[in-house]
């Protein structure tokens, strides 16, 4: 009979997922105690092919045996990902690891590192939900500048802002730089301090989304 999992909508879990993540246990003791350090740079989201050609050339540099570890890290990154996307509570992820083989050990191992990653997790998906439909800011920089003189007035003196803004569309990155004087400054910090008051409330998901 199928394991079916909480961190795929009630799904049967993928052929060998439990004996893939299971085998984190027959890692060393070193190498369990560092698995976040393993696992936390495969957790983006990738074509597989580029998360095989990583992972290889992980194990390769920590010397770990790649039928074991890497598959190991590879089931881990799926069940976050699926677990993350489901915003799955840490105590639910705990019954999908149980109903998969795994120990309490394991679970105990496992859960600190899906609570550490939950919040990036979850800012990823809202990017790539985003993404589908524009351009998604992902950076700011900045610095400040002063206007002295041009071709059109002398004494001018006044404080220039430049910000670069940084974008993800259509899978690729770009960036647009716009120059503000102060008055425009004030209007954008305005408009920010708006911004922030219409965050969710304390009771919101994970995802934004107000429990029901």
């Amino acid at each position: 009979m199928r394991v079916l999992l909480l961190s795929l909508n009630g799904k049967p879990a993928p052929d060998g997922l439990g004996e893939s993540l299971c085998g984190i246990e027959e890692l060393s003791q070193k190498t369990r105690d560092n698995f976040g350090e393993l696992l936390i740079p495969n957790l983006e989201s990738m074509p597989e092919d580029q998360l095989d050609s990583r992972v290889a050339r992980l194990c390769r540099r920590n010397d770990l045996d790649l039928a074991v570890a890497g598959s190991s890290i590879k089931a881990a990154a799926y069940l976050f990902q699926n677990a993350a996307a489901c915003a799955l509570e840490p105590e639910d992820l705990a019954k999908d690891i149980e109903a998969l083989g795994g120990t309490r050990h394991l679970i105990e191992l496992l859960l600190p590192l899906y609570n550490e990653v939950l919040p990036d997790l979850r800012r990823h998906i809202a990017q790539a939900t985003l993404g589908s439909h524009g351009a998604v800011l992902t950076g700011i920089e900045w610095r400040v500048d002063t206007l002295g003189a041009s071709n059109r007035g002398r004494k001018i003196n006044l404080p220039v802002a430049l910000m670069t803004f940084r974008y993800q569309e259509g899978g690729e990155t770009r960036s647009a730089t716009y120059q503000l004087l102060p008055d425009m400054v004030g209007e954008l910090r305005d408009v920010c301090d708006r911004l922030l008051t219409q965050r969710p409330d304390s009771e919101s998901s994970p995802g934004g989304q107000s429990r029901e």
